[in-house]
């Protein structure tokens, strides 16, 4: 994990590996407000879903959410994405 920051954007941020599938990790996501500031960390609990993988339940956030999180960001491409699969 390593801390990251863009613009509009930062987090705690890692990837890893699970049989050949890339998994990446977030934490303590924050968005930049209109006026500059960072609003608080997004409560993961409120938009968590649990992925089952084998004999594993694996936290994520849920499609649809991350879909509108990308909207919000200016990144239609990716949400339009996400949408396709938000209600699977």
């Amino acid at each position: 994990m390593s801390f990251s920051e863009s613009e509009t954007i930062r987090s705690h941020f890692g990837v890893l590996e699970m049989n050949e599938i890339r998994v990446e990790l977030i934490g303590a996501l924050q968005k930049r407000q209109s006026d500059g500031t960072w609003e608080q960390p997004v409560d993961i609990t409120a938009h968590r879903v649990f992925v089952e993988f084998g004999n594993v339940s694996i936290p994520a956030l849920s499609l649809q959410y991350e879909a509108t999180a990308y909207e919000q960001m200016g990144r239609s491409d990716r949400a339009a994405l996400l949408e396709k699969y938000a209600d699977d």
